[in-house]
C-alpha cells in the first residue's frame, strides 16, 4: 500500500505541510496567552502530532489502492446513515 520509490521528500509541497503547523503553533501561543495554567496547549500539541502522523501516512498511500478497497463499506455505511437520518425526521 506504501510505495516509497514513487514518492520522495523532493516531492513534497513544504509550504503547504509548514503553513498549517505554522498556525497551530500559532493558535497553541494564543491559547497559553489565554489560559497558561490548563492542559489545553499541550492537548492542542499531541493533537498536532496525531495529525501530522495521519498526514504522513495518506502521504505515503496510494489511494486508488485504498479507495477500491474500501469504498463499498463506505457507501454502505452512508446509505445506513441516511436512513436513520429519517427516524428522526419523521417525529419532528
Amino acid at each position: 500500500m506504501v510505495d516509497l520509490d514513487r514518492k520522495t521528500l523532493r516531492d513534497i509541497d513544504w509550504l503547504l505541510l509548514l503553513a498549517p503547523i505554522a498556525l497551530t503553533l500559532f493558535g497553541c501561543l494564543g491559547i497559553y496567552s489565554t489560559a497558561p495554567g490548563t492542559d489545553f496547549v499541550k492537548k492542542q500539541i499531541i493533537f498536532l502530532v496525531i495529525g501530522l502522523v495521519i498526514a504522513t501516512v495518506a502521504m505515503f498511500t496510494d489511494y486508488r489502492k485504498v479507495i477500491v478497497t474500501v469504498a463499498p463499506f463506505l457507501y454502505a455505511a452512508v446509505m445506513v446513515l441516511l436512513i436513520l437520518v429519517l427516524i428522526p425526521g419523521i417525529g419532528v
